[in-house]
């Protein structure tokens, strides 16, 4: 469940622009759009829909198009520009454009999101922050770096990430830590330490190896499975926002199949594909040899 996400010096955001799901709390008559849950005896009320609104040239596309982004980094774990192009976003690959592009001195960017997430029995409100000096706005050659990254669950930090790393109160995750951590936990803080990457996350690497794969599953799966961000509403961009879409399986979305009738296409459906040599998904009319019933594309 996502609670909230903030951005800074993100394209049109020169101040920090919030995306809160946490309903006020005095707010009266939303019972049927609240999501519930409690840990360590603070409850947590969360919407379940909600709705962006506002004039042309707002930032609504954009604050859309950050949580793209953010969700890009993580699954990636790096800074670094991706060979695949990811359209009608391309900033979610090619990270040069992120900042905002009035400002000349390159001013940090700045990405947090806090989501609730249960596992079994145990239940996680965790925050995580990263801060990126990405140069200017569309400046390819950069070298860039990660300024700061943080990771605190149920209100407790984990790591804070600077230009040192301070391991927090890891005792709020300690039967998810890896068994030669749970023995020796300053000499894990300190391989830590060692492996930091200027152009890595510290979760996805790091952290992952060293303290909790467990802990870094959960929160990766929430952004490949759960925080499904959606730049553009058609059915080619739903099928490659799955975090795996089966290869030769055909997707058949029924109101492009209507439509496909309506206009005299003489097939039994039109569908979507994802082949083994390209990632995108293309439509193909879907025909049934009635002899041997194979399907012909």
């Amino acid at each position: 469940m996502l609670l909230e996400f903030k951005t800074k010096n993100y394209k049109s955001f020169v101040e920090e622009a919030c995306f809160s799901m946490v309903a006020a709390p005095k707010q009266k008559g939303l019972d049927y759009s609240l999501m519930k849950a409690k840990i360590k005896g603070k409850e947590i009320r969360g919407l379940s829909s909600s709705v962006i609104y506002g004039p042309n040239a707002a930032g609504k596309t954009n604050i859309i198009g950050a949580m793209d982004v953010l969700r890009a980094i993580v699954l990636r774990g790096n800074i670094r520009n991706s060979e695949e192009k990811s359209l009608p976003n391309p900033a979610a690959a090619a990270l040069e454009l992120i900042p905002n592009n009035h400002e000349t001195n390159g001013k940090p960017v700045y990405f947090s999101i806090e989501f609730y997430e249960e596992e079994a029995e145990d239940k996680f409100r965790i925050l995580y922050e990263l801060e990126l000096d990405l140069g200017v706005f569309f400046d390819e050659e950069y070298e860039r770096n990660i300024v700061s990254e943080n990771l605190f669950i149920n209100g407790e930090p984990i790591f804070q990430r600077t230009d040192d790393l301070q391991i927090g109160n890891i005792r709020v995750i300690k039967k998810y830590l890896s068994r030669a951590t749970e023995q020796n936990v300053e000499s894990a803080s300190e391989i830590a330490k060692n492996s930091l990457s200027r152009d890595e996350l510290f979760l996805t690497n790091g952290f992952k190896l060293v303290f909790s794969q467990k802990l870094t599953k959960i929160i990766v799966d929430w952004f490949a499975n759960k925080f499904m961000v959606i730049y553009r509403a058609d059915s080619m961009q739903l099928i490659k926002r799955f975090s795996d879409p089966k290869k030769k399986a055909v997707y058949v979305e029924q109101t492009t199949d209507k439509a496909a009738k309506l206009f005299g296409i003489n097939s039994n459906a039109v569908g979507y594909v994802v082949s083994e040599d390209e990632s995108d998904a293309k439509l193909y009319s879907i025909f049934q040899n009635m002899r041997d019933k194979k399907v012909r594309l």
